[in-house]
Formats: structure tokens, C-alpha cells, sequence
């Protein structure tokens, strides 16, 4: 079965069918959309093939490079502070989160919404999720990609609701400050749902984006544009396994303190980025928006993101997959 299922194209505003009621018996028939052969077997997701580990004696180096004792116990305090999980460890905390979306769920119908580009996380993760959410697999999956979706309307959100899917899944490995996938995912989807035209083709239409990954930060968890929208009821969070607290939270009152009396700055180039959890994995290190940077250099090498290797059958397959996506989008925005 194809991973992208068929939408069909949008009507005209006045043609627009209602949307059936959630559950509604008609999704089951919802059929795939024809893809090439190769497309047809799906191909495994990849996992990573080494274990991350902090190279001793880069740490140690980094630590002994600050001349001042105050700051070399900060330094090794953040080094200590690394969380390097295991892919096995994530596949267990990814069960876990299976069990708890399926909870949220309840039978539900839905869509699963993936990057807004191939050789991204959340269609792997999406892969790996399969076999735990086999009760319940989503009755549609495609990328989303914001730029080209609000040029044109946001067509993806509007065939699919119009189809009665009003739960779009969100999933990821880890969730850092949040911003992507508020800003990508949620904050388009928003701002079409909320408009008096869409209100009144779907007047029924309740619409909640289901956010879930095994690792979530305190930072994104306790962020206000998460509590408010929670609170509105159109984001739910399911229960990640495991919270990564921040580089800040890490740290003794004494460590802080030392770092207050030297006005914030670790090393010579500036502040560390202090709200960033030190929580990496087999599959991938994070940006510097999402890990510190100047810790980066405690590992001997960069884990290659299983996901975005050229030249395999994955990354092949993905290209289709996202081309099939892109393709009728693109044509929209041209016909104009």
C-alpha cells in the first residue's frame, strides 16, 4: 500500500461536500492512490549503526582548556549532563509512546502529518510507529509543507477534512523548543481552521492536532503557546516517555551562581544557549537551536542521520513519495 493515500481534488467553495461525522464508517473505504512499483513495497526504515558516546578524552580536553576552576566544575558539570540514548532505548521509549497515542486516540480516525521535505524525522518515525499503532494506522499520511500549503490554501487540510478527517497526528523523535513544529505544522493549520470561510464550509468540523514523540523538553512543554492552545483545545500532547530538562536545570545554584558572576559566558565566543536540553541519539546530534553547540566537540564524530543517506533504497523512495506530494501543489501555484 501506497504511503501517501489518495486525496481527492477540491471543489469548488460551493461544492464542497460536508464533512462526515468522526468515525464515520465511509474512511474505511478510502482507497490508495496509484504509485510506481517500487513504491508499492514499502521499504524498511532505517536505524542507525553505531552507538554515540562522549569521547573521553575530547571531554576532558574541553574541560582542562578553561584556565579558571569555577568554570572547568560548570564545564564538567555539563559534560556529566549528557544524555546519550541508545537506539534501542528510543525504540522502547517510542513503544511506550505508541501505547500512550493509541490511549489519546481512542479509536479515533486521523491523518499523520510529516515534514514539509524528505530525509526528515517524522516520516521515520512514522515507520517505526506502525507496527505498535497496527490497531489503529492512519487513514491517511502526507507531507506538509507550509510555504507551498498557504500559497495555495492549505488544499492537503481542506481534502482531508472534507473527508471527515478533522485529528491530524504529529509525530517526531524529540521535540526541543517546540518552534518547528509549531511554526511548520500547527501554526498553518491554525490560521486556515480559524478563518469565517472555512467555519463555514465545515461548521461542525472540530479540528485538534495530536503533537507525540518519545522525548519532549520541559522548555516545549511548559511554553505558553503550548498551554494556550491546549487549554483551547485544538492542540493535545500525548504523554512523552521520557522529558529532557534543560541545560539550566542541570545545573547546581552554586554552578549558576558561578556562571551569574561571570555574566553568563562560558567561552570566549559568547553565552552557551542555557535552555537547550544535553539529550542526544545513535540517530542524530541536534542543532545548535537545540543542543549547545560549543559542547559539540566532546564527540569524535557526527552520527549520519539513518533517514537522509543518499543513494539507498530509503532515501530513493522518499524522493517519489515527496515528488507525488509536491507535484499537484506546484502545478496549483503555476496555474496562477
Amino acid at each position: 500500500m501506497s504511503d501517501i493515500l489518495h486525496i481527492p481534488p477540491s471543489q469548488g467553495p460551493g461544492e464542497q461536500p460536508a464533512p462526515p461525522p468522526a468515525g464515520d464508517p465511509e474512511l474505511s473505504k478510502l482507497e490508495p492512490a496509484a504509485a510506481p512499483a517500487e513504491q508499492e513495497a514499502a521499504v524498511e526504515a532505517p536505524v542507525p549503526e553505531r552507538q554515540l558516546e562522549v569521547d573521553a578524552d575530547l571531554a576532558a580536553a574541553w574541560v582542562q582548556e578553561e584556565t579558571d576552576p569555577e568554570l572547568q566544575q560548570v564545564r564538567q558539570r555539563i559534560v556529566d549532563s549528557i544524555d546519550c540514548v541508545s537506539f534501542d532505548t528510543f525504540r522502547a521509549a517510542l513503544h511506550t509512546t505508541a501505547e500512550q497515542l493509541q490511549e489519546t486516540l481512542q479509536g479515533q480516525h486521523y491523518a499523520m502529518l510529516w515534514d514539509s521535505k524528505p530525509h526528515s524525522s517524522k516520516r521515520w518515525v512514522s515507520q517505526l510507529l506502525a507496527p505498535d499503532i497496527a490497531a489503529n494506522p492512519p487513514a491517511a499520511q502526507t507531507f506538509f509543507t507550509s510555504g507551498w500549503e498557504r500559497m495555495n490554501g492549505c488544499p492537503t487540510v481542506e481534502r482531508l477534512v472534507a473527508q471527515g478527517l478533522t485529528t491530524f497526528v504529529v509525530p517526531d523523535d524529540a521535540i526541543y523548543s517546540g518552534e518547528q513544529i509549531i511554526q511548520r505544522s500547527v501554526r498553518p493549520i491554525y490560521e486556515l481552521t480559524h478563518t469565517p470561510e472555512f467555519r463555514q464550509r465545515y461548521p461542525d468540523a472540530h479540528i485538534k492536532m495530536v503533537i507525540t514523540a518519545p522525548y519532549m523538553s520541559s522548555r516545549f512543554l511548559e511554553s505558553n503557546i503550548v498551554k494556550a492552545l491546549t487549554a483551547e483545545g485544538f492542540i493535545e500532547i500525548v504523554p512523552p516517555a521520557h522529558i529532557m530538562p534543560t541545560l539550566t536545570e542541570r545545573l547546581t545554584s552554586e554552578e549558576q551562581a558561578i556562571l551569574a558572576k561571570h555574566e553568563g559566558r562560558l567561552t570566549p565566543d559568547g553565552d552557551v544557549f542555557y535552555q537547550a536540553p544535553t539529550t542526544v541519539f545513535d540517530h542524530r546530534i541536534p542543532d545548535g537551536h537545540s543542543f549547545p553547540d560549543e559542547v559539540r566537540g566532546v564527540f569524535a564524530s557526527t552520527p549520519q542521520k539513518p533517514y537522509d543517506l543518499p543513494g539507498t533504497p530509503y532515501y530513493a523512495a522518499e524522493e517519489q513519495l515527496f515528488e507525488t506530494y509536491k507535484a499537484p501543489l506546484l502545478q496549483q501555484l503555476n496555474q496562477r
